[in-house]
């Protein structure tokens, strides 16, 4: 599942366009889309990146534009995890293979 990464503001902006246009709480709007209210207050926070197929979903029930974004394709965080999980691992042991 790819996610969104907007630009700062863009995607909070977008969220509450989308209220506005549907005239919804958060809540049903949450409801709507197949995800908890928390989740989408989330994501209005900018806290975490959302789907792409639901910030589509979105845009095509309240036909509110989308503001442009940089697609994160699925495991992106992988290789920043796997720097800090092996700089970690030399701090606390030292060097592979070495007593």
């Amino acid at each position: 599942m790819d996610r969104c990464k907007f630009e700062k503001g863009d995607l909070k902006q977008f969220i509450i366009q989308v209220q506005r246009a549907l005239g919804t709480t958060t809540e049903k709007l949450g409801f709507d889309i197949g995800v908890s209210g928390r989740t989408l207050r989330d994501w209005k926070r900018e806290k975490f990146c959302p789907p792409e197929t639901i910030i589509t979903k979105l845009s095509q029930m309240s036909g509110v534009a989308l503001p442009s974004y940089v697609r994160l394709f699925r495991y992106w965080f992988v290789v920043d995890a796997a720097r800090l999980g092996g700089k970690k691992r030399f701090k606390l042991y030292g060097l592979l293979g070495t007593t």
